[in-house]
């Protein structure tokens, strides 16, 4: 449906994601007769919103459109839409009313168009499909510091966490802003894996999202209804952070790669049943009755990061 678009004038990004069928020989035999097609085959399957960053990045057009291989465009899609963002230069992200085809019996939840309403709905769910939009390539690139408005677009996919390399594991978070910090904070200090266990604050939030300011993109995230349940399928040394001063004191401890790090829920902290021999407790002065949730993960973060240099 893209090649069969009544406007000519674009190149076209393929990403094979790893595919292990007959997909690449016959995206492959489509560029050999079409110039316009850029054919990306991925060595392994990588995370969907990296690929989907590698493509903004390539594209040189004025314009970026959304395509996923499993929907199809009208003819006129590529037309109408860049006949309205050349007339209308104060629009950064247009999308369209979709209609679901199949027999999953889905239906079209896209149902807004007025720009103001859009704004208010993006508060509480995604009213833009993606592969019906067209992005400004300025826009993703915009360099502002003041005032600016940013718009994510991403697939709300958990990623399998890494067995051999160590773990944050967030018990209950309940705040979206500590969530999306802790996401920061982890990556600052090589952490790339983070099971979040429990039903509390949403792991694909925008406000986390936001909060995390990019980093969410570069981690490996995933929920776990319990501990029970993440610690079965990844057995290792783990470290509960707990305000029990009869836990040891976090300058003498020696972690044990892999490893994970356990944190509770910033107004309760972890349940007493979490206490064992490697329960960590983290000093401070007697003025305060106890650390902030994200503070305390940078400083347990710090001080394994600095025993890997």
């Amino acid at each position: 449906s893209v090649l069969n678009q009544t406007f000519t004038d674009f190149e076209f990004i393929i990403f094979d994601n790893g595919s292990t069928d007959s997909s690449s020989e016959l995206i492959k035999s489509f560029a050999q007769a079409d110039n316009r097609i850029i054919f990306i085959k991925n060595k392994k399957n990588i995370n969907y919103t990296e690929n989907l960053v590698r493509g903004f990045d390539m594209a040189r057009g004025e314009y970026i459109a959304r395509m996923d291989d499993d929907d199809i465009s009208q003819p006129e899609r590529f037309e109408q839409q860049v006949k309205y963002l050349d007339s209308n230069p104060q629009v950064a992200v247009l999308g369209s009313f979709i209609k679901v085809f199949g027999d999953s019996g889905m239906k079209s939840w896209i149902d807004i168009s007025d720009s103001d309403e859009l704004e208010v709905a993006l508060n509480f769910f995604n009213p833009i499909c993606h592969p019906a939009v067209m992005i400004r390539k300025s826009f993703l690139t915009a360099k502002v510091k003041d005032n600016a408005h940013v718009l994510a677009l991403f697939k709300k996919e958990e990623s399998e966490l890494k067995k051999d390399e160590d773990h944050l594991v967030l018990v209950n978070p309940s705040d979206l802003g500590n969530l999306g910090n802790s996401y920061r904070t982890a990556l600052a200090f090589q952490t790339h894996d983070i099971a979040v266990i429990g039903q509390g604050a949403d792991i694909f939030s925008p406000k986390a999202i936001r909060a995390s300011m990019g980093a969410f993109f570069h981690l490996r995230v995933k929920r776990f209804k319990t501990f029970e349940e993440y610690i079965a399928k990844y057995p290792r040394t783990y470290y509960p952070f707990m305000l029990n001063e009869k836990a040891k004191r976090l300058k003498d401890i020696v972690f044990k790669s892999p490893c994970s790090l356990v944190f509770g829920n910033e107004a309760t902290g972890l349940d007493p049943s979490f206490f064992s021999d490697n329960a960590v407790f983290i000093e401070q002065s007697k003025d305060v009755d106890s650390l902030n949730l994200t503070t305390s993960i940078a400083i347990a973060l710090y001080k394994k990061f600095t025993l890997k240099s």
